[in-house]
């Protein structure tokens, strides 16, 4: 038998400005967040059934936790300042925590069974399109752009801390879609000079590397729908849906390992722009060079 609990938003009627979150099981079916306030929105919902989301409370959105019918206000225990957001939950209770105030956005972990946070990262003013993305182990990728610098991606572990990577020049916009519990990344890039989507992972390499190249029937265009634990991606290419399974990044002659005879398959395209159904052009940039030279020093050694 399978179980399936749902978490939702409910507006009034057209129109209304007010909406209520709810919970639904199959043992006691919908059950209304905090029905006497006048706008609640839930997030996410876990096994044991507590609902993260946020409530309207004099004006300002307050980061909210409700279990059993207990609703918990998170911004106000914390004093969080502006509007705060209960998020999502990983697999050990934790909540993740939204702060953005005075155009500035902080993300914390919070655990309601210690009462202990866990900074992450502060995006400060400028910063804007961000999307967080955790694993269920409690790590967090972000994609963002500013307008100082343009698109990022970065991800937080609580072994490594906040990691940024290096994004090629033509990419101009990127988004996380996964992250796994070994921290790698599933993303689509905005790429020039068509502004045509690819389908990218980042995993320990120093930027993230293109797969439009493993989708079947060459397309003109793909993105990342999902990614499950096993490393399994569900890609789109054109029209079509595709299940990539784990790729080795940058072993080229496809021997199992990142050694010396892939370097030389790539200084062979050195300076090329046609290399993109071949691989080589590990970044997707458009040209094979020192970006994919790195890539593939950075992961040198055996695939997993």
């Amino acid at each position: 038998m399978v179980f399936i609990n749902l978490v939702g938003n409910y507006s009034a009627g057209s129109g209304s400005s007010d909406w209520q979150a709810f919970l639904w099981t199959e043992t006691n079916g919908v059950q209304f967040i905090e029905p006497t306030a006048d706008t609640t929105y839930a997030y996410d919902v876990d096994e044991q059934n507590q609902v993260a989301g946020q409530i309207l409370v004099g004006g300002s959105y307050h980061a909210m936790l409700w279990d059993n019918g207990v609703l918990t206000d998170i911004a106000t225990l914390l004093n969080l300042k502006g509007h705060s957001t209960a998020r999502y939950f990983d697999a050990q209770g934790q909540v993740l925590i939204s702060e953005f105030a005075n155009g500035a956005t902080t993300y914390r972990w919070y655990n309601p069974a210690t009462s202990s946070v866990v900074e992450i990262h502060d995006f400060p003013v400028g910063t804007y399109t961000q999307r967080i993305v955790p694993s269920k182990d409690g790590k967090v990728a972000f994609s963002w752009s500013s307008a100082a610098l343009g698109p990022q991606l970065a991800r937080w572990s609580q072994e490594s801390g906040f990691e940024q990577a290096t994004l090629p020049k033509n990419i101009v916009g990127i988004t996380a879609i996964s992250i796994n519990q070994d921290g790698a990344i599933a993303c689509t890039a905005l790429t020039l000079p068509f502004y045509g989507s690819i389908a990218m992972l980042w995993s320990n390499e120093s930027a993230p590397v293109s797969l439009h190249e493993h989708v079947p029937d060459s397309p003109s265009v793909s993105r990342i729908i999902a990614m499950n634990e096993d490393g399994q991606l569900l890609v789109r290419g054109d029209s079509d849906h595709w299940i990539l399974e784990k790729t080795c990044v940058a072993d080229l002659d496809n021997n199992g390992f990142r050694d010396v005879t892939d370097i030389l398959i790539l200084i062979g395209a050195w300076g090329q722009t046609d290399q993109g159904q071949c691989g080589i052009d590990l970044d997707g940039s458009g040209v094979v060079d020192v970006s994919d030279l790195l890539i593939l020093v950075s992961s040198w050694g055996a695939c997993e």
